[in-house]
C-alpha cells in the first residue's frame, strides 16, 4: 500500500518531487531484503531518481550510502556521501549526519584520526541542537580509544543541546565502564527524571545499582524496582531481563528467580541476538550452580542456532565442558571457534577499502566523476573550504597535549565556521541589493593558513 502511494505520488508530481522518490527507495530497501536482491537493486534506481529530481537533496545521498554500507560496499558509500557534500545547497549548512556517517565509515576501517576530523566538521556544521548526535558519536569513539576526559567533555557538550535520551544513556553507561559508579548513578538519575517513560534509561539506571566500588555498594532492592519499571514500560526489553536475571543470580543468589527471568526474556523475542545472550548466560548458570551439563548443552545449542558464527558462545560452551571433564568436546568447540575466526579474518581483508582523510575530499570528488549513476557538478567551493580548513585544526592522535585541548579546538572551529556563514549571508544580501549590476567584493576567507 505504501509503495503504491509513492508510485501515485511520483505520477502526480510528474517525477519532480525528490522526497517521494527517496521515501519509495527506502521502502523498497526495507522490505526488499539485503544481499543484492531485487529490493536493493530497485532501491538504488529510486535513490538515483531522487537525486536526478533534486541534485541538492543530501538526504537521498545519505540514504543510498547507508544502503551501500549495509551491503558491504564501503567505498561506494563514501563516494555517495562525499558527492552529497559537493552537491549540497551552499546557502544552507550541510547536515551533520552526513559527516557522522563518514566518520563511522572511517572508524570501521580503524582510521581514528580521519574519523576525528569528520566529527569536527559534523560538530561545526550546525548549532548545538543540530550537532548533538555528532558530539555523542565522537564522544563514544574517544571513550573506545581510552580518552576518558575528552570523551566526558564531548558528552557534556552534547547534553547542552537538544534533549537526547541517547546522549544521557551513553554518558551514564560509560561512567559505569570507567568505574565511576556514583557519577553514573547521578547521570542516570537525572536522565530518568528527564525521560520517565524511557525503558532503556530505567534499565541502565538499574544496572548501576548492580555494580559496586570502594565508595558505594550494590543495591539489589533498588535495582529490582528499576528493572521492574523498565519491563513495565517495555515488556520486550531483553536487556532489562538479562540485567535483572544476572543480578538475582550473582547478587541475591536466587537461582530460581534468575531462571524465570531468563525464560521471560527469551520468550519476549526468541530469535533475537539478545536472546542468544540470554540462552548462553542461562546455560553458564546451570553449569556452574547445578552442574547440570545436559541442560546447559541444550541452552548453548539454542544460543548457537541463533548466532551460529559467534565465537564467544562457542568458547564459553567449551569452557563449561572442560569444567566437567569433557576435554574432547571442549577441544572440538574451540576448534570450531578458531575456524570461524579465521573465516572472519579473510572476509575482512577482502572488504577492506582505502582510507579517506577529510583533507583528501576534493581529490575524492574528482576521482568519482565516472560514477555512472550520478552526474552532478563537482567543483564545490564549500567542500574545498572544508578540506583546506583542516590544515589549521588537525592534530596528531599520538600527541597527548593536543588531545587535552581538543574541546578548545572544537570551540574555536565552531566560531570560525559561524563567522564564515555570516560572511556568506552578508555577501548574498549585498548581491541582491545591488542595483547597478556591479560586482560586490567577495567575503574574506575565514580559514586562513
Amino acid at each position: 500500500m505504501a509503495k503504491k502511494v509513492c508510485e501515485d505520488g511520483c505520477a502526480a508530481t510528474k517525477g519532480e518531487n525528490a522526497h517521494v522518490w527517496q521515501v519509495w527507495g527506502s521502502l523498497e530497501w526495507k522490505h526488499g531484503g539485503s544481499g543484492g536482491g531485487k529490493g536493493v537493486q530497485r532501491a538504488r534506481q529510486l535513490f538515483d531518481a531522487a537525486i536526478a529530481a533534486d541534485k541538492t537533496l543530501i538526504s537521498a545521498y545519505h540514504s543510498w550510502a547507508m544502503l551501500e554500507k549495509r551491503e558491504g560496499n564501503k567505498a561506494k558509500a563514501r563516494q555517495l556521501l562525499v558527492k552529497g557534500l559537493a552537491a549540497a545547497d551552499h546557502g544552507k549548512r550541510p547536515a551533520s549526519h552526513v559527516y557522522v556517517a563518514l566518520a563511522r565509515l572511517a572508524e570501521s576501517e580503524s582510521d581514528v584520526e580521519a574519523a576525528r576530523q569528520w566529527y569536527k566538521l559534523g560538530v561545526a556544521s550546525g548549532n548545538f541542537r543540530d550537532c548533538g548526535p555528532a558530539l555523542t558519536a565522537w564522544a563514544i569513539m574517544e571513550a573506545k580509544q581510552g580518552n576518558e576526559k575528552v570523551s566526558r567533555e564531548l558528552f557534556q557538550k552534547s547534553l547542552k543541546g537538544a534533549k537526547s535520551r541517547f546522549a544521557w544513556l551513553s554518558l551514564g553507561t560509560w561512567e559505569l565502564r570507567w568505574g565511576n559508579i556514583e557519577e553514573a548513578r547521578e547521570v542516570l538519575r537525572e536522565a530518568c527524571d528527564l525521560f520517565p517513560s524511557d525503558a532503556a534509561i530505567a534499565q541502565g539506571y538499574a544496572n548501576s545499582f548492580t555494580k559496586s566500588s570502594e565508595k558505594c555498594e550494590a543495591d539489589m532492592e533498588m535495582a529490582r524496582d528499576l528493572f521492574e519499571k523498565a519491563v513495565d514500560i517495555d515488556d520486550k526489553n531483553q536487556y532489562a531481563y538479562y540485567g535483572w536475571a544476572m543480578g538475582e543470580w550473582l547478587l541475591d543468589k536466587d537461582v530460581d528467580r534468575a531462571r524465570e527471568l531468563f525464560q521471560e526474556g527469551i520468550w519476549s523475542g526468541p530469535t533475537t541476538s539478545q536472546a542468544a545472550k540470554l540462552f548462553s548466560s542461562w546455560a553458564h548458570m546451570e553449569a556452574v550452580e547445578d552442574q547440570n551439563i545436559e541442560l546447559s548443552r541444550s541452552l548453548y545449542s539454542c544460543a548457537n542456532k541463533i548466532k551460529p558464527k559467534s565465537t564467544k558462545i562457542l568458547l564459553n560452551w567449551a569452557k563449561d565442558e572442560r569444567s566437567v571433564g569433557e576435554e574432547v568436546r571442549g577441544e572440538e568447540l574451540e576448534g570450531l571457534a578458531r575456524s570461524i575466526s579465521a573465516g572472519h579474518s579473510v572476509q575482512s581483508q577482502r572488504q577492506q577499502t582505502a582510507k579517506l582523510h577529510p583533507g583528501q575530499v576534493v581529490n575524492e570528488i574528482s576521482e568519482t566523476k565516472s560514477l555512472t549513476a550520478l552526474s552532478i557538478e563537482t567543483n564545490s567551493e564549500i567542500v574545498r573550504t572544508l578540506a583546506e580548513s583542516l590544515e589549521s585544526i588537525s592534530y596528531s592522535s599520538e600527541a597527548s597535549e593536543a588531545v587535552k585541548v581538543l574541546p578548545e579546538i572544537v570551540d574555536e572551529f565552531i566560531t570560525k565556521w559561524n563567522m564564515y556563514f555570516e560572511n556568506q549571508k552578508r555577501f548574498k544580501r549585498s548581491q541582491s541589493r545591488s542595483v547597478d549590476g556591479g560586482s560586490s567584493p567577495l567575503p574574506s576567507p575565514i580559514f586562513e593558513q
